[in-house]
């Protein structure tokens, strides 16, 4: 039976394949790096490049930037809140924290700003314009503050 259709067994075995882990909405089950992040991300990429990974989990690690958390305790006028990490080789992501009370999430960074943090969250794509071009980025959106841990060595 099995000689009568080998094309058909080779198709159903090579779709088989292809599709080994399509239903998850995680991009690894390790932290990622922020270089790993961009590498994930295929960035840089053009504004309106189709994208395959909006929406996807990932938990990816670095260090708080000191010098980029904002929040509404420390920046009322504000109409979001965020926070950047970085990695000391140039590569960063900002962090949007979008629960409807973003202060457990601010008071947890807040308790150990120096160590290295993983973070857990859902990937959106920006648009960054900059000098006559436009580039494709990516940001990390959060809602608590259990989708922070911090790092152990």
């Amino acid at each position: 039976m099995t000689r009568k259709y080998p094309l058909l067994a080779c198709a159903v075995l090579m779709l088989s394949l292809g599709t080994l882990g399509m239903g998850s909405n995680k991009a690894a089950s390790a932290p990622l790096s922020l270089e790993g992040l961009h590498q994930f991300c295929g960035l840089p990429l053009a504004c309106n490049s189709p994208v395959a990974w909006e929406g996807k989990t990932v938990s990816v690690w670095g260090r708080l930037d000191p010098h980029n958390t904002f929040d509404k305790k420390s920046y009322p006028q504000l109409p979001y809140e965020k926070f950047r990490l970085i990695d000391g080789r140039g590569h960063a992501v900002e962090i949007w924290a979008l629960a409807r009370d973003n202060r457990p999430i601010f008071e947890k960074l807040a308790q150990r700003p120096g160590d290295e943090i993983v973070v857990q969250g859902r990937l959106a794509a920006i648009k960054m314009p900059v000098s006559g071009d436009c580039k494709t980025g990516v940001k990390v959106e959060i809602d608590d503050a259990q989708q922070i841990t911090f790092k152990t060595k």
